[in-house]
């Protein structure tokens, strides 16, 4: 019998029964097409269901669209059992026992210099020569504006790139310098401080586009607007205007540069910032904090530290460098100003001496 029929229904049960975010509904059902497709004319039992995920991992499938596709497979089968009394073996526990070990990988950031750097690269050349027709050139620089504040937006906000194409004009609050993200990819809203340093350029980029509904896109695409007013860029506009930043800035492009790795990156540079796992959670939206958890794997200043602890290391090292580790490492335990402590630190050209005692 072909359960296919039952697609349908199953995903007007998760989307409408069991409220799951539009994103996961996709997913689901694009992976469970896929299955049926492949399974054609073969019974649905965990024995054929085995011999597919196998042919799946022969063929070098991912280990994560893998473990989706059992998720979602376990998901339909229960649906299968439960509303549709579909005479079946629950077989969900033995399928769960076929799910692949989830491989780690360390996420790829930008420094901080790429960062400014295409933010604010070179100008282009020959500006005033846009396609040898020189009155486009306003307009190109408008666009290159807004695109300078959007990059600039995803640096230090953590936003995802599809949040930020998603934000509409009354979603910022310059009454309480906040933002509302309403579209995430975990279907919960939340509010995110707007950077100091970017409220004043906000209003300006808003107030510059003249009289707009709240409802108006808040980035748009300006190639276009004449043509389609107010229409929302795309993820796929972003990567490429960011690679050709790159190129005019004299950077080497490779598979760092796409709109993800601002976020990457600003998640990986407030940890080395010693902010807490809880708050950089709260302020980029992962649903578990084990999510954030995977980017203290990628700051290494601590183990670097450490390592100059090793005779090796030190012994090969310069003693000007020795003598500032271990400067900071006083200065760490933040004595200046404990009461408990009578503590002095007096920096010299050749090193530095301190007193530390407890006061009487």
């Amino acid at each position: 019998m072909s359960y296919q029929k039952f697609l349908s229904e199953y995903t007007d049960f998760i989307r409408y029964d069991r409220d799951l975010s539009e994103h996961t509904v996709e997913v689901r059902e694009q992976w469970l097409n896929r299955f049926f497709r492949d399974l054609g004319d073969k019974e649905f039992t965990f024995e054929n269901i085995r011999e597919h995920l196998r042919n799946y991992k022969r063929g070098n499938l991912s280990p994560n669209y893998i473990n989706v596709l059992v998720t979602s497979l376990n998901s339909f089968l229960r649906f299968l059992i439960a509303e549709k009394h579909q005479p079946l073996e629950d077989f969900t526990s033995n399928l769960n026992q076929l799910r692949p070990k989830k491989k780690f990988v360390l996420y790829q950031t930008l420094s901080l210099d790429e960062i400014e750097k295409l933010i604010s690269p070179p100008p282009r050349k020959n500006n005033y020569n846009v396609f040898g027709k020189p009155h486009l050139y306003p307009k190109y620089k408008k666009c290159d504006e807004m695109w300078s504040l959007l990059l600039e937006f995803l640096a230090k906000t953590g936003c995802r790139p599809g949040e930020v194409i998603d934000l509409n004009v009354g979603d910022l609050n310059f009454g309480t310098d906040e933002f509302i993200i309403r579209e995430t990819k975990t279907d919960e809203q939340r509010i995110v401080p707007i950077p100091p340093d970017m409220t004043t350029k906000m209003r300006e980029w808003i107030k510059s586009r003249g009289e707009i509904p709240p409802s108006s896109p808040l980035f748009i695409t300006m190639h276009f607007a004449r043509t389609r007013p107010n229409s929302r860029i795309g993820e796929s506009m972003i990567n490429k205007i960011i690679r050709e930043r790159a190129r005019r800035a004299g950077l080497h492009v490779d598979k760092r540069f796409h709109a993800h790795s601002f976020r990457h990156s600003f998640v990986t540079e407030m940890l080395r910032q010693d902010v807490a796992i809880s708050k950089v959670q709260r302020i980029v939206g992962h649903r578990k904090v084990d999510t954030t958890m995977i980017y203290t794997h990628m700051v290494v200043d601590d183990l670097r530290q450490a390592m100059l602890k090793h005779p090796l290391i030190r012994k090969s090292q310069d003693p000007h460098a020795i003598i500032e580790s271990v400067k900071e490492e006083i200065k760490s335990f933040k004595l200046h100003g404990d009461e408990r402590f009578d503590y002095t630190l007096t920096e010299r050209n050749d090193g530095f001496s301190f007193e530390l005692s407890l006061k009487k």
